[in-house]
């Protein structure tokens, strides 16, 4: 039995209940606050697939359409007519993941694997950051709030060896464990 339909109703309940969504959403009746990039969740418009989508452009010349696109298949339409709520920006930024395709995430996992056969424990592969073609790669120490900072940029990230990824956790390795690093308090440690 298909509940597809029913999915989206109990989400879409949830997401435009003003007393469940809670400090991250912030609720723009006539769209005003809103950006391009925003996180949002659609308000009294019928229930569908693009009850959360990210903004993709803004008619300037019309009062509130926004092309939306849905987070459960990528599908690009045009609303307008309709009550919006962002999500908080700041935590959108911080989670460049939300962003990744299943090509950037398949990458992460054969980055979490070179941790894993490193026997990864203190210091683990931090989250990719993807710039174009270009990757930054970073550590990060476990269980701790020391900062750990040795970023190194590879470029052809859908190319890039498994032999390369582990050299360079080596060498991470190797300098946090001989102290090469400076090292320093900071509770953002990703």
């Amino acid at each position: 039995m298909n509940k597809v339909r029913a999915r989206l109703s109990i989400l879409n309940e949830l997401l435009r209940n003003p007393a469940v969504r809670g400090e991250d959403w912030e609720h723009d009746i006539f769209g005003e606050q809103v950006q391009v990039g925003d996180l949002i969740s659609l308000s009294f418009a019928p229930i569908n697939k693009w009850y959360v989508s990210w903004i993709k452009d803004i008619k300037k010349e019309s009062d509130g359409t926004y092309l939306l696109e849905s987070i459960e298949d990528q599908e690009l339409r045009w609303w307008s007519n309709v009550s919006i709520s962002v999500f908080n920006r700041e935590i959108v930024k911080e989670r460049s993941s939300w962003r990744w395709d299943d090509k950037q995430f398949e990458f992460y996992d054969r980055w979490l694997k070179v941790g894993k056969r490193n026997g990864a424990y203190m210091l683990r592969p931090g989250l990719p950051i993807f710039t174009g073609k270009d990757v930054i790669l970073n550590v990060r120490v476990a269980f701790s709030l020391t900062a750990f900072s040795n970023p190194k940029t590879f470029s052809n990230w859908k190319k890039l060896p498994m032999k390369e990824m582990d050299e360079y956790y080596k060498e991470c390795d190797l300098k946090w464990k001989n102290g090469e690093v400076k090292k320093k308090c900071n509770s953002k440690v990703s």
